[in-house]
Order: structure tokens, then C-alpha cells, then sequence
């Protein structure tokens, strides 16, 4: 008699999801130098480390004998601009100078420091069947370089 194989649950695959070793979310911002003026915008954009599942990716694992794959996929971001104001969420990569739609102006001086939050979901299948939704999400934070935001004032010399 061959042996049988336990049950495969949704807690079991949801529990492997949460395991597994996401790529971090970073990216850069303009102007470049990490500095900027007082009511000057920002523009950030959103990248991922080179390291860790990112979305469009595949993860295929063996969970209680059975071929599991996770299909990443982004649920959205949030941009932290160290202020006390964010982006609230967007599925946005952000963008440079002058097309990005991730862009915030600091209205005081100072040194801030922006955290991006990634929130990633996925979609699996067992044994090559069809993919259904995960019905959980993974979060994973990174920040940006901090920036220093400086004010100017303009004089006529004669």
C-alpha cells in the first residue's frame, strides 16, 4: 500500500509565501546629490535590489510533496517622504525629472529621510494547476538616501 501524502492547505502555501526571500524595494530621487530647496519638488522612483523574488517573477517550491509556484506580483507602494506626508497607496515606480508622477515638495528645512513600502501579493498554483489568488500580502520596507532640503532667498545686488 502506498503511503499517503498529507493535505496540502491554504495555511500551509500562505505560510510558505511568507517565507519567501523577497527583493528589496529602493530607488533614487531627483534632484540629484540628495539636496533640494524649500517648495522645490522632488521626483523619486521606485527600483528593486538585484537579490530576492521581485514581481513578475516566479518562485517554484516542493511543499508536503507537491510542486508549488508563486506567481509575485505588486499590490502597491507607499511613499514615505519623512515629512509626515506620503503618497498614500499607487502601483507608481515613480519617475525622473520631468515625467515623474512620484513627486513631493518639502515645505521646511531640514534632513528627511523617505521609506518606501512595498506590499507585494501573489497568485499560486499546485502541481502545475490554476493559479488562484494567494488572499494575503508580504510587506517589505527600503529607504532612499536622505535628503536636505535648504532655503533660498533671492537679493538684488546693485
Amino acid at each position: 500500500m502506498k503511503p499517503s501524502r498529507p493535505d496540502l492547505t491554504l495555511a500551509d502555501v500562505q505560510a510558505e509565501f511568507a517565507r519567501t526571500p523577497f527583493a528589496s524595494p529602493g530607488g533614487s530621487m531627483q534632484p540629484v546629490g540628495q539636496r533640494s530647496l524649500v517648495r522645490l519638488p522632488v521626483f523619486f522612483a521606485a527600483s528593486w535590489s538585484a537579490q530576492g523574488y521581485r514581481p513578475g517573477q516566479v518562485r517554484s517550491v516542493s511543499l508536503l510533496g507537491r510542486a508549488v509556484d508563486f506567481r509575485i506580483a505588486l499590490d502597491h507602494f507607499i511613499y514615505d517622504f519623512g515629512d509626515g506626508h506620503s503618497s498614500g497607496a499607487t502601483r507608481s515606480m515613480g519617475g525622473a525629472y520631468p515625467s515623474g508622477d512620484i513627486r513631493h515638495s518639502y515645505t521646511r528645512v531640514g534632513s528627511f529621510t523617505p521609506v518606501l513600502t512595498a506590499v507585494l501579493t501573489a497568485d499560486f498554483r499546485v502541481d502545475g494547476g490554476a493559479w488562484q489568488p494567494i488572499g494575503g500580502t508580504a510587506t517589505r520596507r527600503g529607504s532612499f538616501p536622505p535628503v536636505t532640503v535648504h532655503s533660498a532667498s533671492n537679493r538684488l545686488v546693485p
